[in-house]
């Protein structure tokens, strides 16, 4: 079930794939709030948010990866989805591995991003 102030995170640095992620989302009846980079996202959010981060791996600056562990050394618990373009099962393996909640291949089912998302929201 979807909180009232739950919250997806977007970070995607390819202006498509934001507007596309986006727009799906918003469509299945989620908020969102979208960035370009991790380092927008820690520049306007500074406590922990309420919802789920979804972030692509690999981003302008700091990577999606480096965002998740920095979250961790704050003490967050947000609930992360991992996006990549590149199958690369060292980092899927790291980023599962380390907490992240899901890893998706881009391109992934829309399916399997709104049911990714709806459950990380009921944690």
């Amino acid at each position: 079930m979807k909180s009232a102030d739950s919250m997806v995170y977007l970070i995607e640095d390819d202006e498509g794939s934001r507007a596309s992620t986006e727009c799906l989302l918003s469509v299945h009846g989620f908020r969102t709030k979208s960035f370009t980079s991790a380092e927008q996202f820690f520049g306007e959010i500074l406590e922990e948010p309420a919802g789920c981060i979804v972030t692509d791996l690999i981003l302008l600056g700091m990577s999606g990866q480096k965002l998740f562990e920095r979250t961790r050394e704050l003490g967050w618990k947000t609930p992360f989805i991992m996006l990549t373009a590149f199958s690369d099962v060292p980092a899927a393996v790291l980023a599962i591995r380390s907490g992240v909640y899901d890893f998706l291949e881009k391109p992934f089912p829309s399916e399997r991003l709104i049911q990714s998302v709806s459950e990380c929201l009921e944690k």
